[in-house]
């Protein structure tokens, strides 16, 4: 069993068509067995892209309420949320300071980093970071952090 931390950008791909989906799609199905972590922002970012695509035309607002509908729904049973704790904010400020990401972004992979941290103090395994954002991956990278992005599994 894998841990995944999904960033808005891979977790997108699990509602809306694009590149990467059928991966994601299978990496997040419960019946895969992963452990799915996303930060508490990453619904506020998710729902945004959703309601970005109808404004500019790629996604109609019929769509849009379903991939909300869908994605409220898998919510409290196929993700586990990380909440953006004051030190998670604060090691997220030291981010920017060192990578050009962001405000979110610098959340994300901090948040990522914490739940990093923790499994290995626990001798658990490694989190496996999943976003499409070239920049952000960079930063992770920087990090520490395993990247992998959804862009590259077609």
């Amino acid at each position: 069993m894998a841990c995944l931390y999904l960033d808005s950008s891979a977790l997108v791909k699990r509602y809306v068509q694009e590149t990467g989906t059928a991966w994601i799609r299978g990496l997040t199905d419960p019946n895969a067995g992963h452990e799915c972590v996303i930060a508490t922002i990453t619904a506020v970012e998710l729902l945004a892209a959703f309601y970005l695509r109808t404004r500019v035309g790629s996604m109609t607002a019929i769509q849009a309420r379903q991939a909300e509908t869908a994605f409220r729904g898998e919510l409290p049973s196929h993700f586990r949320r990380l909440s953006a704790t004051s030190s998670i904010l604060d090691h997220a400020m030291q981010l920017v300071a060192q990578h050009p990401l962001r405000a979110y972004d610098a959340i994300q992979l901090s948040a990522a980093q914490l739940l990093q941290t923790q499994r290995l103090a626990t001798n658990l395994t490694a989190v496996t970071f999943l976003s499409a954002d070239q920049r952000l991956n960079r930063a992770a990278i920087a990090e520490q952090l395993l990247v992998d992005d959804p862009n590259q599994h077609p």
